[in-house]
């Protein structure tokens, strides 16, 4: 059965919280994030103190937003 675009459109738009909150409770996720910014951190700011990096990653994770 073919689907318009608006109605493609309204499912991914429906099942969107329960695809991010799926998302959220995988731990390979979870870890895959952390380490991305871990290793963005490092990228962009080079080494530094280990409590500040601390600091700056939950930050940055914290604002971790799914558009």
């Amino acid at each position: 059965m073919k689907l318009s675009h608006s109605s493609v459109t309204k499912i991914a738009d429906a099942i969107k919280p329960a695809i991010i909150e799926y998302l959220i409770a995988d731990d390979r996720v979870t870890q895959a994030l952390q380490d991305g910014v871990a290793e963005g951190i490092r990228e962009i700011m080079g080494d530094m103190d280990d409590d500040l990096f601390f600091e700056i990653g939950m930050l940055v994770f914290d604002r971790i937003d799914f558009k």
